[in-house]
Protein backbone atom coordinates (compact mmCIF):
# COMPACT_ATOMS: atom_id res chain seq x y z
CA UNK A 1 0.00 0.00 0.00
CA UNK A 2 1.47 3.36 -1.03
CA UNK A 3 0.06 6.82 -0.52
CA UNK A 4 1.93 9.23 -2.78
CA UNK A 5 1.25 12.62 -4.29
CA UNK A 6 0.29 12.66 -7.94
CA UNK A 7 0.06 15.50 -10.42
CA UNK A 8 -3.57 16.62 -10.33
CA UNK A 9 -5.02 20.07 -10.56
CA UNK A 10 -5.79 21.85 -7.28
CA UNK A 11 -7.82 24.63 -8.81
CA UNK A 12 -11.05 25.44 -6.94
CA UNK A 13 -14.24 26.66 -8.53
CA UNK A 14 -17.70 27.73 -7.49
CA UNK A 15 -20.75 25.58 -8.12
CA UNK A 16 -24.06 26.91 -9.25
CA UNK A 17 -25.69 26.30 -5.88
CA UNK A 18 -26.46 29.33 -3.76
CA UNK A 19 -25.20 29.16 -0.16
CA UNK A 20 -27.62 29.38 2.73
CA UNK A 21 -29.05 25.90 3.29
CA UNK A 22 -28.04 24.48 6.66
CA UNK A 23 -28.36 21.30 8.71
CA UNK A 24 -28.21 20.56 12.42
CA UNK A 25 -25.48 18.25 13.62
CA UNK A 26 -26.66 14.80 14.67
CA UNK A 27 -26.17 13.60 18.22
CA UNK A 28 -22.83 11.89 17.60
CA UNK A 29 -21.51 14.81 15.55
CA UNK A 30 -21.99 17.12 18.53
CA UNK A 31 -19.25 15.18 20.31
CA UNK A 32 -16.89 14.94 17.33
CA UNK A 33 -17.01 18.61 16.25
CA UNK A 34 -15.60 20.11 19.50
CA UNK A 35 -12.90 17.41 19.64
CA UNK A 36 -11.33 18.43 16.31
CA UNK A 37 -7.60 19.12 16.51
CA UNK A 38 -4.36 18.45 14.62
CA UNK A 39 -4.22 14.94 16.07
CA UNK A 40 -7.95 14.30 16.58
CA UNK A 41 -8.85 14.88 12.95
CA UNK A 42 -11.96 12.61 13.25
CA UNK A 43 -11.25 11.53 9.65
CA UNK A 44 -11.64 7.90 8.59
CA UNK A 45 -11.22 6.39 5.13
CA UNK A 46 -12.94 3.94 2.83
CA UNK A 47 -11.23 3.17 -0.46
CA UNK A 48 -11.49 0.97 -3.50
CA UNK A 49 -8.50 -0.33 -5.46
CA UNK A 50 -9.21 -0.89 -9.16
CA UNK A 51 -7.42 -3.12 -11.65
CA UNK A 52 -6.53 -0.15 -13.87
CA UNK A 53 -5.18 3.35 -13.12
CA UNK A 54 -7.87 5.92 -12.32
CA UNK A 55 -8.67 8.55 -14.95
CA UNK A 56 -8.80 11.67 -12.80
CA UNK A 57 -10.92 13.85 -15.10
CA UNK A 58 -13.58 11.14 -15.36
CA UNK A 59 -13.50 10.73 -11.59
CA UNK A 60 -14.06 14.47 -11.17
CA UNK A 61 -17.09 14.35 -13.46
CA UNK A 62 -18.45 11.42 -11.46
CA UNK A 63 -17.86 13.34 -8.22
CA UNK A 64 -19.76 16.36 -9.57
CA UNK A 65 -22.75 14.08 -10.26
CA UNK A 66 -22.60 12.57 -6.79
CA UNK A 67 -22.42 15.81 -4.83
CA UNK A 68 -25.75 16.93 -6.32
CA UNK A 69 -27.33 13.75 -4.92
CA UNK A 70 -25.77 14.16 -1.46
CA UNK A 71 -26.30 17.86 -0.61
CA UNK A 72 -26.00 17.11 3.13
CA UNK A 73 -22.32 16.28 2.46
CA UNK A 74 -21.76 19.48 0.47
CA UNK A 75 -21.36 21.53 3.65
CA UNK A 76 -18.83 23.22 5.88
CA UNK A 77 -18.83 23.45 9.67
CA UNK A 78 -19.95 26.76 11.14
CA UNK A 79 -20.00 27.90 14.79
CA UNK A 80 -23.32 28.97 16.30
CA UNK A 81 -23.84 30.55 19.69
CA UNK A 82 -25.02 27.30 21.33
CA UNK A 83 -24.01 24.55 18.85
CA UNK A 84 -22.12 24.07 15.62
CA UNK A 85 -24.16 23.64 12.45
CA UNK A 86 -23.54 22.64 8.83
CA UNK A 87 -23.98 25.25 6.12
CA UNK A 88 -24.05 24.65 2.38
CA UNK A 89 -20.55 24.96 0.92
CA UNK A 90 -20.62 26.94 -2.37
CA UNK A 91 -17.20 25.70 -3.58
CA UNK A 92 -16.72 22.63 -5.76
CA UNK A 93 -15.22 19.57 -4.10
CA UNK A 94 -12.13 18.57 -6.08
CA UNK A 95 -10.36 15.25 -6.44
CA UNK A 96 -6.98 15.63 -4.73
CA UNK A 97 -3.72 13.66 -4.88
CA UNK A 98 -3.30 11.05 -2.17
CA UNK A 99 -0.63 11.83 0.46
CA UNK A 100 1.56 9.30 2.21
CA UNK A 101 -0.25 9.86 5.52
CA UNK A 102 -4.05 9.53 5.17
CA UNK A 103 -6.65 11.07 7.49
CA UNK A 104 -4.34 13.87 8.59
CA UNK A 105 -3.71 17.60 8.05
CA UNK A 106 -7.13 19.04 7.36
CA UNK A 107 -8.56 22.27 8.81
CA UNK A 108 -12.16 21.19 9.15
CA UNK A 109 -13.24 24.30 11.02
CA UNK A 110 -12.05 26.69 8.29
CA UNK A 111 -14.80 28.38 6.29
CA UNK A 112 -15.17 26.69 2.91
CA UNK A 113 -13.44 23.51 4.10
CA UNK A 114 -15.29 20.28 3.31
CA UNK A 115 -15.68 17.59 5.93
CA UNK A 116 -14.84 14.98 3.32
CA UNK A 117 -12.03 14.53 0.85
CA UNK A 118 -11.80 12.51 -2.34
CA UNK A 119 -8.27 11.24 -2.96
CA UNK A 120 -6.70 9.41 -5.87
CA UNK A 121 -3.40 7.61 -6.42
CA UNK A 122 -2.71 5.22 -9.30
CA UNK A 123 -5.49 2.57 -9.02
CA UNK A 124 -6.96 3.71 -5.67
CA UNK A 125 -10.00 5.94 -5.11
CA UNK A 126 -10.32 7.03 -1.47
CA UNK A 127 -12.90 9.06 0.39
CA UNK A 128 -12.11 10.45 3.83
CA UNK A 129 -15.03 11.59 5.98
CA UNK A 130 -15.06 13.42 9.28
CA UNK A 131 -17.08 11.45 11.80
CA UNK A 132 -18.92 14.70 12.42
CA UNK A 133 -20.54 14.21 9.01
CA UNK A 134 -21.34 10.48 8.85
CA UNK A 135 -20.30 6.99 9.91
CA UNK A 136 -18.82 4.06 8.01
CA UNK A 137 -22.17 3.09 6.50
CA UNK A 138 -22.76 6.54 5.00
CA UNK A 139 -19.20 6.80 3.74
CA UNK A 140 -19.37 3.40 2.03
CA UNK A 141 -22.69 4.29 0.40
CA UNK A 142 -21.11 7.47 -0.99
CA UNK A 143 -17.99 5.65 -2.23
CA UNK A 144 -20.08 3.00 -4.00
CA UNK A 145 -22.16 5.67 -5.74
CA UNK A 146 -18.97 7.47 -6.77
CA UNK A 147 -17.43 4.23 -8.06
CA UNK A 148 -20.48 3.35 -10.16
CA UNK A 149 -20.73 6.90 -11.52
CA UNK A 150 -17.02 6.75 -12.45
CA UNK A 151 -17.52 3.39 -14.16
CA UNK A 152 -20.33 4.93 -16.23
CA UNK A 153 -18.10 7.85 -17.22
CA UNK A 154 -15.45 5.44 -18.49
CA UNK A 155 -17.42 2.42 -19.74
CA UNK A 156 -21.05 3.46 -20.22
CA UNK A 157 -24.35 2.98 -18.43
CA UNK A 158 -24.77 0.36 -15.68
CA UNK A 159 -28.13 -1.34 -16.18
CA UNK A 160 -28.85 -2.35 -12.59
CA UNK A 161 -27.36 -0.42 -9.67
CA UNK A 162 -29.01 -2.75 -7.14
CA UNK A 163 -28.99 -1.27 -3.63
CA UNK A 164 -26.41 1.40 -4.54
CA UNK A 165 -27.78 4.95 -4.62
CA UNK A 166 -28.00 6.33 -8.16
CA UNK A 167 -26.80 9.96 -8.42
CA UNK A 168 -29.91 10.94 -10.38
CA UNK A 169 -32.36 9.20 -8.01
CA UNK A 170 -34.79 11.13 -5.80
CA UNK A 171 -33.59 11.90 -2.29
CA UNK A 172 -35.38 10.35 0.66
CA UNK A 173 -36.11 13.01 3.35
CA UNK A 174 -35.19 10.44 6.01
CA UNK A 175 -31.58 10.47 4.78
CA UNK A 176 -30.93 13.62 6.83
CA UNK A 177 -32.75 12.67 10.03
CA UNK A 178 -31.08 12.32 13.42
CA UNK A 179 -32.09 8.74 14.15
CA UNK A 180 -30.60 8.95 17.66
CA UNK A 181 -33.34 11.39 18.65
CA UNK A 182 -36.11 9.42 16.93
CA UNK A 183 -35.24 6.17 18.74
CA UNK A 184 -34.46 7.81 22.09
CA UNK A 185 -36.65 6.58 24.97
CA UNK A 186 -36.48 9.05 27.91
CA UNK A 187 -37.34 6.50 30.61
CA UNK A 188 -34.73 3.93 29.49
CA UNK A 189 -31.82 3.50 31.93
CA UNK A 190 -28.33 4.54 30.92
CA UNK A 191 -25.66 1.80 30.86
CA UNK A 192 -23.25 1.50 33.77
CA UNK A 193 -20.09 3.53 33.15
CA UNK A 194 -16.90 1.53 32.70
CA UNK A 195 -13.58 2.14 34.40
CA UNK A 196 -10.51 3.45 32.63
CA UNK A 197 -8.76 1.02 30.28
CA UNK A 198 -5.14 0.08 29.69
CA UNK A 199 -3.41 1.96 26.86
CA UNK A 200 -0.23 1.38 24.91
CA UNK A 201 2.48 3.40 26.68
CA UNK A 202 4.49 4.43 23.61
CA UNK A 203 5.23 8.04 22.67
CA UNK A 204 3.22 9.59 19.85
CA UNK A 205 4.75 10.20 16.44
CA UNK A 206 5.01 13.84 15.28
CA UNK A 207 1.66 15.39 14.37
CA UNK A 208 0.65 14.61 10.77
CA UNK A 209 2.15 11.09 10.66
CA UNK A 210 -0.22 8.11 10.58
CA UNK A 211 1.15 4.61 10.12
CA UNK A 212 -1.03 2.21 8.13
CA UNK A 213 -0.59 -1.56 8.06
CA UNK A 214 -3.10 -3.67 6.10
CA UNK A 215 -3.32 -7.42 5.80
CA UNK A 216 -5.18 -8.96 2.87
CA UNK A 217 -6.42 -12.40 3.92
CA UNK A 218 -8.40 -15.08 2.06
CA UNK A 219 -12.03 -15.05 3.16
CA UNK A 220 -12.51 -18.83 2.91
CA UNK A 221 -10.09 -19.96 5.65
CA UNK A 222 -11.19 -17.06 7.86
CA UNK A 223 -14.87 -17.99 7.58
CA UNK A 224 -14.02 -21.66 8.13
CA UNK A 225 -12.07 -20.87 11.32
CA UNK A 226 -14.99 -18.81 12.64
CA UNK A 227 -17.59 -21.42 11.67
CA UNK A 228 -15.56 -24.20 13.31
CA UNK A 229 -15.97 -22.31 16.60
CA UNK A 230 -19.65 -21.58 16.02
CA UNK A 231 -19.22 -17.85 15.47
CA UNK A 232 -18.85 -15.17 12.83
CA UNK A 233 -15.85 -13.58 11.15
CA UNK A 234 -16.41 -10.53 13.35
CA UNK A 235 -16.29 -12.71 16.49
CA UNK A 236 -13.11 -14.36 15.28
CA UNK A 237 -11.24 -11.18 14.35
CA UNK A 238 -12.28 -9.44 17.56
CA UNK A 239 -10.89 -12.40 19.51
CA UNK A 240 -7.61 -12.31 17.55
CA UNK A 241 -7.37 -8.56 18.24
CA UNK A 242 -7.96 -9.12 21.98
CA UNK A 243 -5.28 -11.82 21.90
CA UNK A 244 -2.81 -9.43 20.24
CA UNK A 245 -3.50 -6.69 22.78
CA UNK A 246 -3.14 -9.19 25.64
CA UNK A 247 0.25 -10.31 24.25
CA UNK A 248 1.33 -6.66 23.97
CA UNK A 249 0.24 -5.90 27.54
CA UNK A 250 1.96 -8.99 28.95
CA UNK A 251 5.18 -8.12 27.13
CA UNK A 252 5.09 -4.66 28.72
CA UNK A 253 4.12 -5.93 32.18
CA UNK A 254 0.66 -7.06 33.26
CA UNK A 255 -1.52 -3.94 33.58
CA UNK A 256 -3.76 -3.08 36.53
CA UNK A 257 -6.44 -1.78 34.20
CA UNK A 258 -8.47 -4.00 31.83
CA UNK A 259 -7.72 -4.43 28.16
CA UNK A 260 -11.00 -3.23 26.65
CA UNK A 261 -11.88 -3.39 22.95
CA UNK A 262 -14.71 -1.27 21.56
CA UNK A 263 -16.75 -2.74 18.72
CA UNK A 264 -18.79 -0.13 16.79
CA UNK A 265 -22.30 -1.26 15.87
CA UNK A 266 -24.39 -0.08 12.92
CA UNK A 267 -27.72 0.70 14.63
CA UNK A 268 -29.56 0.50 11.29
CA UNK A 269 -29.42 -3.28 11.73
CA UNK A 270 -31.59 -2.97 14.86
CA UNK A 271 -33.76 0.11 14.27
CA UNK A 272 -35.55 1.19 11.06
CA UNK A 273 -33.45 4.05 9.69
CA UNK A 274 -32.45 5.39 6.28
CA UNK A 275 -30.20 8.11 7.63
CA UNK A 276 -26.95 8.88 5.83
CA UNK A 277 -25.62 10.60 8.90
CA UNK A 278 -24.20 8.99 12.05
CA UNK A 279 -26.23 6.19 13.56
CA UNK A 280 -23.93 3.86 15.47
CA UNK A 281 -23.01 2.88 18.98
CA UNK A 282 -20.26 0.80 20.57
CA UNK A 283 -20.24 -2.34 22.69
CA UNK A 284 -17.17 -3.61 24.47
CA UNK A 285 -15.23 -6.76 25.28
CA UNK A 286 -12.67 -6.72 28.08
CA UNK A 287 -9.92 -8.89 29.51
CA UNK A 288 -8.82 -8.30 33.11
CA UNK A 289 -5.29 -9.68 33.07
CA UNK A 290 -5.13 -9.64 36.88
CA UNK A 291 -7.13 -12.87 36.54
CA UNK A 292 -4.33 -14.46 34.54
CA UNK A 293 -3.56 -15.29 30.91
CA UNK A 294 -6.49 -16.00 28.58
CA UNK A 295 -6.06 -18.70 25.94
CA UNK A 296 -7.45 -17.97 22.47
CA UNK A 297 -10.43 -20.30 22.78
CA UNK A 298 -11.33 -18.65 26.09
CA UNK A 299 -11.20 -15.24 24.46
CA UNK A 300 -13.31 -16.39 21.53
CA UNK A 301 -16.09 -17.68 23.81
CA UNK A 302 -15.92 -14.49 25.86
CA UNK A 303 -16.29 -12.38 22.70
CA UNK A 304 -19.05 -14.63 21.34
CA UNK A 305 -21.26 -14.41 24.42
CA UNK A 306 -20.49 -10.78 25.20
CA UNK A 307 -21.53 -9.56 21.77
CA UNK A 308 -24.73 -11.58 21.83
CA UNK A 309 -25.59 -10.26 25.27
CA UNK A 310 -25.04 -6.66 24.12
CA UNK A 311 -26.46 -6.73 20.59
CA UNK A 312 -30.22 -6.55 20.99
CA UNK A 313 -32.70 -3.73 20.64
CA UNK A 314 -33.44 -3.31 24.36
CA UNK A 315 -29.83 -3.16 25.47
CA UNK A 316 -28.89 -0.81 22.65
CA UNK A 317 -31.59 1.60 23.82
CA UNK A 318 -29.55 2.11 26.98
CA UNK A 319 -26.68 3.25 24.74
CA UNK A 320 -29.02 5.66 22.97
CA UNK A 321 -30.00 7.05 26.38
CA UNK A 322 -26.35 7.70 27.24
CA UNK A 323 -25.76 9.40 23.89
CA UNK A 324 -28.80 11.68 23.97
CA UNK A 325 -29.31 12.54 27.64
CA UNK A 326 -26.60 15.21 27.75
CA UNK A 327 -27.93 16.90 24.63
CA UNK A 328 -31.37 17.02 26.28
CA UNK A 329 -29.97 18.43 29.53
CA UNK A 330 -31.71 21.84 29.94
CA UNK A 331 -28.69 23.40 31.65
CA UNK A 332 -26.19 22.25 29.05
CA UNK A 333 -28.43 23.39 26.20
CA UNK A 334 -28.18 27.05 27.24
CA UNK A 335 -24.42 27.00 27.88
CA UNK A 336 -22.57 28.97 25.15
CA UNK A 337 -20.78 26.87 22.56
CA UNK A 338 -17.31 28.16 23.54
CA UNK A 339 -17.76 26.68 27.00
CA UNK A 340 -19.37 23.50 25.64
CA UNK A 341 -16.35 23.03 23.36
CA UNK A 342 -13.97 22.68 26.29
CA UNK A 343 -16.31 20.45 28.27
CA UNK A 344 -17.32 18.14 25.41
CA UNK A 345 -13.75 17.86 24.07
CA UNK A 346 -12.49 16.89 27.54
CA UNK A 347 -15.22 14.28 28.03
CA UNK A 348 -14.65 12.80 24.56
CA UNK A 349 -10.86 12.67 24.70
CA UNK A 350 -10.25 11.82 28.34
CA UNK A 351 -13.36 9.97 29.45
CA UNK A 352 -14.90 8.22 26.40
CA UNK A 353 -11.56 7.35 24.78
CA UNK A 354 -10.05 6.68 28.20
CA UNK A 355 -12.40 3.70 28.63
CA UNK A 356 -11.14 2.16 25.37
CA UNK A 357 -7.84 0.32 24.79
CA UNK A 358 -8.53 0.05 21.06
CA UNK A 359 -11.42 -0.51 18.64
CA UNK A 360 -12.20 -2.83 15.76
CA UNK A 361 -14.81 -1.76 13.21
CA UNK A 362 -16.16 -4.13 10.54
CA UNK A 363 -18.09 -2.81 7.52
CA UNK A 364 -18.83 -6.33 6.28
CA UNK A 365 -18.72 -7.55 2.69
CA UNK A 366 -19.26 -5.15 -0.22
CA UNK A 367 -21.48 -6.18 -3.15
CA UNK A 368 -21.34 -4.44 -6.53
CA UNK A 369 -23.20 -4.62 -9.85
CA UNK A 370 -21.91 -7.41 -12.08
CA UNK A 371 -20.35 -4.92 -14.51
CA UNK A 372 -17.90 -3.77 -11.82
CA UNK A 373 -16.85 -6.99 -10.15
CA UNK A 374 -14.05 -7.66 -12.64
CA UNK A 375 -12.83 -4.07 -12.40
CA UNK A 376 -12.22 -4.01 -8.61
CA UNK A 377 -9.26 -5.59 -6.85
CA UNK A 378 -10.20 -4.87 -3.22
CA UNK A 379 -11.76 -2.46 -0.75
CA UNK A 380 -9.95 -0.84 2.18
CA UNK A 381 -11.22 0.71 5.41
CA UNK A 382 -9.08 2.79 7.74
CA UNK A 383 -10.12 3.98 11.25
CA UNK A 384 -9.71 7.57 12.45
CA UNK A 385 -6.47 8.45 14.29
CA UNK A 386 -6.65 8.50 18.09
CA UNK A 387 -3.86 9.93 20.27
CA UNK A 388 -5.41 8.24 23.31
CA UNK A 389 -5.74 4.65 22.09
CA UNK A 390 -2.87 5.18 19.61
CA UNK A 391 -4.01 2.25 17.43
CA UNK A 392 -7.34 1.07 15.99
CA UNK A 393 -8.42 -1.58 13.50
CA UNK A 394 -10.92 -1.62 10.61
CA UNK A 395 -12.17 -4.51 8.45
CA UNK A 396 -13.91 -4.75 5.09
CA UNK A 397 -14.47 -7.57 2.62
CA UNK A 398 -14.91 -7.87 -1.12
CA UNK A 399 -14.98 -10.98 -3.28
CA UNK A 400 -12.77 -13.71 -1.88
CA UNK A 401 -10.63 -11.43 0.32
CA UNK A 402 -10.95 -9.52 3.56
CA UNK A 403 -8.73 -6.53 4.29
CA UNK A 404 -7.77 -5.85 7.92
CA UNK A 405 -6.20 -2.41 8.41
CA UNK A 406 -4.47 -0.90 11.42
CA UNK A 407 -3.95 2.83 11.82
CA UNK A 408 -1.53 3.89 14.54
CA UNK A 409 0.10 7.07 15.82
CA UNK A 410 3.16 5.38 17.33
CA UNK A 411 6.30 3.93 15.79
CA UNK A 412 6.07 0.53 17.48
CA UNK A 413 4.18 -2.13 15.47
CA UNK A 414 3.82 -4.62 18.34
CA UNK A 415 0.03 -5.04 18.03
CA UNK A 416 0.04 -5.74 14.29
CA UNK A 417 2.94 -8.15 14.75
CA UNK A 418 1.04 -10.21 17.33
CA UNK A 419 -2.23 -9.98 15.37
CA UNK A 420 -0.91 -11.34 12.08
CA UNK A 421 1.30 -13.88 13.89
CA UNK A 422 -1.80 -15.23 15.66
CA UNK A 423 -3.66 -15.46 12.34
CA UNK A 424 -0.75 -17.35 10.82
CA UNK A 425 -0.63 -19.78 13.77
CA UNK A 426 -4.35 -20.39 13.21
CA UNK A 427 -3.70 -21.26 9.56
CA UNK A 428 -4.70 -17.97 7.94
CA UNK A 429 -2.03 -16.25 5.78
CA UNK A 430 -1.93 -12.50 5.15
CA UNK A 431 -0.42 -10.34 2.42
CA UNK A 432 0.86 -7.19 4.14
CA UNK A 433 0.84 -3.60 2.81
CA UNK A 434 2.11 -0.50 4.62
CA UNK A 435 2.39 3.21 3.88
CA UNK A 436 5.92 3.59 5.18
CA UNK A 437 7.92 0.85 3.50
CA UNK A 438 6.09 -0.15 0.33
CA UNK A 439 4.20 -3.43 -0.16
Amino acid sequence: MRYRTGGMSTQASVSGAAPGDWYRLDNAAKAFAPALSRRYTTLFRVAVVLNKPVRVHDLQRALDRCMKRFPYYQVHLRPGFFWYYFEENPTTLRVRPDPQNPCMRHSLRRRGSYLLRVRCYHCRISVEFSHALTDGFGALQFLNTLLCAYHEEVHGVIQDWGSIIHPESARDPQETEDSFLREYVPHAPAPVSASGAWHLPYRLLPAGIYRVCSGVVPAGPLRAAAKERGGTVNDFLTAVYCMALQSSAERLGNPKRPVRVFVPVNLRAFFPSRTMRNFFSVVSVELDLRLGHFEFEEIFRLVFYRLRLELNEKNLRTHLKRNVKNERNPVLRVVPRTIKDRLVAFVYKRVAEGMNTASISNLGRVSLPSELEGAVDRYEFLPPPSPMTKINCAVIGFGDEIVISFGRMIENSIVEMYFFRTLRELGIPARIHTNWGGD
